[in-house]
């Protein structure tokens, strides 16, 4: 009989325990100490006239709830602030910090703690900690109300933890992971940084830095102005000189000069120059950009490579201007031509053709009427890119042919 009576005392002393857990109906977070027993924490958006709560273990007694509040001094809970009776308490608080309820009666002696605070996130700034030509190292300066409370065995300070979430932006698409230290690539354009700072209870803090960009990115755009001539022989592999082009820059940071270099054919110190390719072999184009002020430059990357191949001269010996589309003028096929002149005779030494132009052709007319078929004579003179070398007059036949 006494070990039965035992147990239910036992069993009783556990459910009254439960049922004398703290409340508090305006909190906005709540979470366990971090010590042995813990106790809850109530977190409010402000700490004046909060309320706590607590439930006798049994609805039909009526309890003594003795209200108390922690001594940081003594790490006790010797400050009494009031008393009541009833079947449940409540008091309002004003100030942060632990606060306990003993719930005496018939039977029963419960105590139970919790702390209270209103946390607070200050104004948000962020710092440059480094910077140079590749390089930006950030950090977010954000201050916070410490909240602080205490083992009640060994009196041990703990500090609550915030729980901050960091959520970065920029105006440039920077790449940022989501902690508070920033180690990125140097932007080459100057650049809005946001930062958004979240912690557990809800509370936000912002910030922002305008960066004045110190490095810089070379880039451009190439168009080649260059004719298409059918009997001019040029690919983009095996180019014909004269081939010109402009250039456009394409370059990102706070530029101040530009230097481009058009292989070993020259350089220009223009924003956007037009070039004229002429010397044979391979010219790789680059562009390099400086901002004065930080010192810092960047050479381009991807590069036009202009490759201009040796004189070429084929003359044809016959055509046939018939007008079937075919053959109708005699052009000659070249390549990389500095000067080009031709005359054509007849067979009687009288000139009927001339040009300084090698893309121009004769169509088979004399003063405006057909020249009779038969054989006809040229002379070219041309002159070759590559000043070493010397390119003798050409001359022959050409067969006019005409169709029926």
């Amino acid at each position: 009989m006494r070990l039965s009576k035992v147990l239910i005392l036992y069993f009783l002393s556990v459910s009254m325990a439960c049922f004398s857990q703290l409340s508090a109906p305006e909190s906005i977070y709540s979470e366990l100490t971090d010590y042995p027993s813990p106790d809850p924490i109530f977190y409010f958006s402000n700490i004046q006239s909060q309320i706590l709560s607590c439930q006798g273990p049994d609805a039909s007694e009526i309890y003594t709830f003795t209200w108390s509040r922690h001594n940081a001094q003594n790490n006790s809970w010797s400050t009494e602030l009031q008393t009541q009776t009833g079947n449940s308490s409540s008091i309002v608080i004003n100030e942060a910090g632990g606060y306990q309820v003993r719930i005496t009666g018939s039977g029963v002696d419960i105590t139970s703690r919790c702390w209270a605070f209103a946390p607070a996130l200050y104004d948000t700034q962020i710092e440059v900690s480094y910077a140079d030509c590749f390089d930006l190292d950030l950090r977010v300066l954000n201050d916070s109300l410490p909240l602080i409370y205490y083992n009640p065995v060994s009196g041990a300070v703990i500090a609550v933890n915030y729980g901050r979430v960091y959520n970065w932006s920029s105006s440039t698409d920077l790449t940022f992971n989501t902690g508070a230290f920033q180690a990125i690539d140097a932007p080459v354009e100057d650049t809005r940084i946001d930062i958004l700072v979240n912690d557990k209870f809800g509370g936000q803090s912002t910030g922002s830095l305008d960066f004045t960009a110190l490095a810089v990115e070379a880039g451009y755009l190439s168009e080649i102005m260059k004719a298409d001539v059918p009997q001019e022989i040029h690919s983009e592999a095996e180019g014909s000189a004269p081939i010109e082009v402009r250039f456009t820059d394409e370059s990102k940071g706070n530029i101040t000069g530009w230097e481009w270099r058009f292989g070993d054919s020259g350089v220009a110190f223009d924003r956007n120059p037009f070039f004229v390719f002429t010397a044979l072999g391979k010219d790789t184009v680059s562009l390099r950009v400086i901002n004065q002020a930080s010192g810092c430059e960047s050479v381009s990357e991807e590069n036009l490579v202009v490759n201009i191949v040796g004189y070429e001269l084929a003359v044809p010996n016959v055509f046939t201007p018939n007008g079937d589309g075919q053959n109708d003028e005699f052009r000659v096929v070249y390549r990389s031509l500095k000067k080009y002149s031709i005359i054509i005779y007849n067979r009687w030494g009288r000139k009927v053709y001339e040009s300084t132009n090698p893309a121009e052709g004769w169509d088979g007319t004399v003063g405006g009427g057909l020249a009779p078929p038969g054989v006809y004579f040229y002379y070219i003179e041309a002159e070759s890119y590559n000043k070493d070398e010397q390119v003798k007059p050409r001359k022959g036949p050409i067969h006019l042919i005409r169709g029926k």
